[in-house]
């Protein structure tokens, strides 16, 4: 049930089906990890935030050793602007491992939030290197360099971007 409540969410978009789809996922497989990550994800994007909190430790309890399991509640509390524990959630994450893109951008989104431009852009510069200059994560360094003011680099960034698609 949880791909079929995925794809309802994310393909469909239909909100209010993928969370009945989750619900019964949750249901049938309580021990199942990923269905409450992703429900929660469903629940961060609609604003229930202390809901989404809620599935995100059910999901670390049930698989504790699970990069995403541990660093998917950064989106929630970068949503609901808890930036300091967004980036306290990610630095855990990557003392499992200092490898994990996805905390690298969390991190940050969040510090940007927070005005750390430097440390923003070292986490989106990490990330771009780790993800091998992918698309997403070059076009984050460009927004965290260009929020910082240094809008010549993150120019340069988005030129090399046009012309690689080209």
């Amino acid at each position: 049930r949880t791909p079929l409540a995925y794809a309802t969410h994310y393909y469909d978009w239909n909100f209010e089906e993928a969370e009945r789809e989750y619900l019964r996922a949750i249901a049938e497989r309580p021990n199942y990890a990923t269905a409450h990550q992703q429900y929660s994800n469903l629940l961060t994007s609609r604003g229930r935030f202390e809901e989404a909190l809620e599935h995100f430790r059910l999901a670390r309890e049930l698989d504790p050793l699970s990069l995403v399991m541990q660093t998917s509640t950064g989106w929630t509390h970068y949503y609901s602007r808890r930036y300091e524990e967004s980036i306290r959630v990610q630095r855990r994450g990557l003392e499992m491992d200092p490898t994990f893109v996805i905390a690298h951008r969390i991190s940050g989104m969040a510090l940007e939030k927070l005005g750390r431009f430097d440390e923003a852009i070292e986490a989106a510069r990490r990330a771009a290197e780790l993800s091998g200059g992918s698309t997403l994560y070059m076009s984050d360094l460009a927004h965290r360099l260009a929020a910082a003011g240094r809008h010549d680099e993150a120019r340069a960034i988005v030129a090399k971007l046009e012309a690689d698609t080209t």
